[in-house]
Parts: structure tokens; sequence; C-alpha cells
């Protein structure tokens, strides 16, 4: 997935504590849902920041946890919607902030994106996500795993995000139904071994289906 706020997906996002609360993930053993990638470091050289704070938040607690954005919308792994999110299949959003890369993203220079809540900063909240299948093809045996850590909200009603339009929302942060965790790019040949990942030039579908399993940080 292209840059996103947050994101990663997706803004320097500025924390603040609003928007609904949360207890954490749910003790449900598993669910499902679509992995998206980020260059978290070129969002922290561009935009400054993300939800959980600045260069520290891409150092998770144990070596080999990666940095992820959970979608403000998903059922699940929200901790709240960010500023300007609407929770609904059919959003309005500020198209004409989409003015670059052919109106599918919005000016770095002068949009930032919006603050999302930090709920899921203290205590650190961590996931195991298994990758289950490429978008696109037929979901099915474990292809590989690893441990990711909230560090940042993926916002819906980012330009960052609804102005990608060449995407499905669930590939976007922008779907209502569905669990997405905008990953840190890093992850994606542990997730997927003997592919590779890089942003802008994914080697095939960079999406994946995932299976996502709260753990220990």
């Amino acid at each position: 997935m292209v840059q996103s706020s947050s994101l990663f997906a997706l803004a320097g996002l500025i924390a603040y504590i609003s928007a609904r609360p949360s207890s954490g993930p749910r003790a449900e053993a598993s669910f499902e849902g679509i992995a998206t990638f980020n260059d978290y470091s070129f969002q922290l050289e561009t935009q400054g920041s993300t939800v959980c704070g600045g260069t520290k938040s891409l150092q998770p607690l144990k070596p080999g946890v990666f940095g992820a954005a959970a979608g403000d919308l998903s059922p699940i792994l929200s901790a709240g919607l960010c500023e300007g999110s609407q929770n609904t299949t059919t959003p309005s959003y500020n198209m004409d902030l989409c003015t670059m890369e052919g109106g599918r993203a919005p000016d770095a220079n002068t949009y930032s994106g919006p603050p999302c809540p930090h709920a899921r900063c203290k205590p650190a909240t961590c996931y195991k996500v298994e990758n289950i299948g490429p978008v696109g093809s037929t979901k099915g045996e474990v292809l590989g795993s690893t441990t990711v850590q909230i560090i940042d909200g993926c916002p819906a009603g980012s330009a960052w995000n609804y102005c990608k339009t060449q995407y499905e929302p669930e590939a976007r942060c922008s779907s209502p139904t569905t669990e997405a965790l905008d990953l840190d790019f890093n992850a994606y040949s542990v997730l997927y071994p003997g592919k590779s990942y890089s942003s802008g030039n994914p080697e095939g579908n960079a999406n994946l289906h995932i299976r996502i399993t709260p753990t220990k940080c």
C-alpha cells in the first residue's frame, strides 16, 4: 500500500485522549483482517510523528516486533475514531485536498492528517499476525508470522487514505467491517518468506489476508 496517513497510513498525528474509550483488545482467540504496509521511517521524516510518539515508537519492546497502525474503523482493533473519520459505508470527505499524484494524495507541505486517540500506546498493545495468503488469492495455510505493536492509527478520514481511490476501502483503512492493520514494510519478508517489499514498488500484490491474535508485548 502506498504511504498512508498514520500511516501508517497512514500523517503526522498528534496524540490526544478522546474518542470512545477502549479497554484493549477483546479476548477473542483470533480474527481475520487485511494487512497493508507503510514506510514508517519515511513517515517520521516527512510527517514528524506517530500517535505513540516519534522515533522511539519504531523501537518496540522486543527485537523482531514490528510497528503497526490499527484502522480506526476496525470493529475490534480500533481504539476510537480519529478526528474526522466517518464510521459509514458511504462517507463524504473533502476530495479537494487530493491534489498530488494525479489526485491520489494530498500535498505533504500543507497537509499533515488528523489526530488520533492514543488509547493503545500505554499499556502497549501487541498482536500475533499470520499471513494466510495475498489479497486476490484463496486464503489457506499460514505462510509466515510475526508480532506487531500498535504505534499508530490508520484514519479513514485522512486524505492520505481516502484520496487513494485506486484501492478498495479495505486496503485504505476505510471499511467499517474490516480489521485493518498497516504494518511497517520491513515485516513483509517475515510474513511472506522469499518475497520482498519496497515502498512504492511491491513485488506482486503487497496486501495480505491475515489472522490476528492478541498477544503480550
